[in-house]
């Protein structure tokens, strides 16, 4: 199941990891914010950085 999708363009990444901080700051308070803006970093970062491995 986790291989369905091979590679994810990075536009799309971006796109996304964009509307999700969005909503979260619209829709949320402070707190949440921050706490949800650093996991989401981590969470993106760490698939960024395991789909570009080969470039290292």
């Amino acid at each position: 199941m986790s291989n369905a999708i091979k590679k994810v363009p990075s536009w799309l990444m971006i796109a996304i990891f964009l509307l999700i901080l969005v909503i979260l700051g619209v829709f949320t308070d402070m707190f949440t914010f921050i706490v949800g803006s650093l996991i989401m970093i981590g969470i993106f970062a760490s698939g960024y950085d395991s789909e570009n491995l080969h470039e290292h």
